[in-house]
């Protein structure tokens, strides 16, 4: 019956689907691997015959321990810190780190041991997170870890975009009352408020908003009733009538100040004539120098 069985043409026939079949899969493990590779390694794995070969060469070639990449990756943990980053930004940045970091520990760990150290890493992972962040979360990050039971990272993690909301909010808060208390201080000082919107303006004249009567297109005096002016600028007003008469300014004449100035001239010369007379009775030459003077000065 074996022997029957052995030389059906079915099963000679199927041995040689399956041979073939395995050839084609065979080759297309060798292209995907050819194609995955860089440049450089093709050249060296141009020799090999089949993907089973092609891949015992690269793990011996190419497969290493990553201890310098654990280092680098513990380097990197070690010296990242939040700086001016987000919250967002900062935790996915810090898990992508710690994420391949874990990988490299735990890939050789016994399962039964395996529990434990994750446990281990999600409280370093926790700290390590919390004492990075900048000193204007010092009130939450001394919240969270004196907390018991000690909280997980990924709530610290929703109670830090709490904290950063709330810091956001109030630094615009401040900003908006700092400037307006400004305006506030410098329009006390002056003796007078803050100036109102234009949209708050009431026009007396026309009682519209937006405008006031000086600027008023629509003005009316209620003491002439006619239109084009106001009632304090209205010329039939008795008592704009006053105030312009109290307004008028008064010349006074140059004819005074030139007397005036004639009279005081005229006395100090008539001094200094006789000190000199006193001084020279003889002298008859001075009286003319005097005149001179004098008529000098009229002129």
């Amino acid at each position: 019956m074996a022997r029957m069985l052995k030389n059906h043409p079915l099963l000679k026939n199927l041995g040689c689907w399956v041979f073939s079949f395995m050839a084609v899969l065979d080759a297309c493990i060798m292209s995907w691997l050819l194609g995955s590779v860089e440049p450089h390694i093709v050249t060296h794995l141009r020799p090999h015959r089949s993907a089973q070969s092609m891949w015992a060469y690269l793990k011996k070639v190419y497969h290493q321990d990553n201890d310098a990449r654990r280092f680098q990756l513990e380097h990197a943990i070690v010296m990242f810190q939040h700086g001016s980053l987000s919250i967002q930004d900062y935790y996915s940045a810090f898990l992508t780190l710690w994420h391949e970091y874990a990988d490299l520990v735990t890939a050789d760990v016994p399962i039964a041991a395996l529990s434990t150290i994750q446990t281990i890493h999600a409280t370093t992972r926790r700290d390590q997170f919390l004492m990075k962040l900048r000193p204007e979360h010092e009130s939450v990050r001394s919240s969270l870890l004196n907390r018991s039971p000690v909280l997980s990272l990924d709530i610290c993690f929703g109670e830090l975009l709490c904290e950063e909301q709330r810091l956001s909010t109030q630094a615009i808060l401040e900003q908006s009352h700092g400037s307006s208390g400004m305006a506030t201080v410098a329009y006390a000082a002056q003796g007078r408020g803050p100036p109102m919107h234009s949209k708050n303006l009431q026009c007396f004249c026309c009682n519209e908003y937006g405008h006031i009567a000086a600027t008023c297109p629509k003005k009316f005096c209620s003491y002439c009733k006619k239109k084009g002016h106001i009632i304090k600028e209205c010329r039939i007003r008795p008592q704009n009538r006053q105030v312009q008469a109290f307004q008028t300014s008064v010349i006074v004449p140059l004819i005074a100040t030139s007397t005036t100035h004639d009279l005081s001239f005229n006395c100090v010369l008539c001094s200094c004539t006789s000190c000199t007379r006193l001084l020279h009775p003889r002298n008859g030459a001075t009286d003319v120098n005097f005149s001179i003077i004098s008529n000098g000065v009229s002129r």
